[in-house]
């Protein structure tokens, strides 16, 4: 419940660091059953592409770039990698040839398939253990969280 009242600074500074590390331990924790990236030969970087990739197929390698905060050389390094290593093809938009299209092949795919049983898990344990009310808390929190960030 929201009083109205600021904490004073010691007691803010507190608070903060303890949100801090719930972030990151619900971080190590999620990981542990989350699919490898270094069993599918990626780098953490190659992770965040495609995994980016996975949950937005129609992204661009420009939206990419933005989405991820890096140079679109960064992510053309990414994609050529993971196209050498069968993850994905990139073509010419039939629409508009200065743009690519991504597209997974079959390492990508198996790749999705693994990101997809993690959200499975993921959902099977919320429900498992919050009620409707708790994740709408959750969600509205950590969607004032991430503004905080965004700006």
């Amino acid at each position: 419940m929201d009083t109205g009242e600021r904490p004073d600074s010691a007691d803010l500074h507190a608070r903060i660091t303890r949100i801090d590390r719930l972030f990151a331990d619900l971080w190590l924790l999620s990981e542990r059953h989350a699919p490898r990236y270094g069993d599918f030969g990626l780098t953490a970087q190659q992770h965040l592409v495609l995994g980016r990739i996975v949950a937005d197929p129609g992204i661009t390698p420009k939206d990419l770039a933005e989405r991820l905060g890096v140079s679109r050389g960064a992510v053309s390094q990414h994609l050529a990698r993971l196209e050498e290593d069968g993850y994905l093809s990139r073509q010419r938009s039939p629409q508009d040839g200065r743009v690519h299209v991504l597209r997974l092949e079959a390492r990508g795919a198996a790749y999705r398939q693994a990101l997809l049983r993690y959200e499975r898990e993921l959902h099977d344990a919320y429900v498992a253990k919050l009620s409707a009310a708790d994740m709408a808390e959750i969600e509205s929190a950590l969607g004032k969280l991430r503004r905080v960030f965004e700006d």
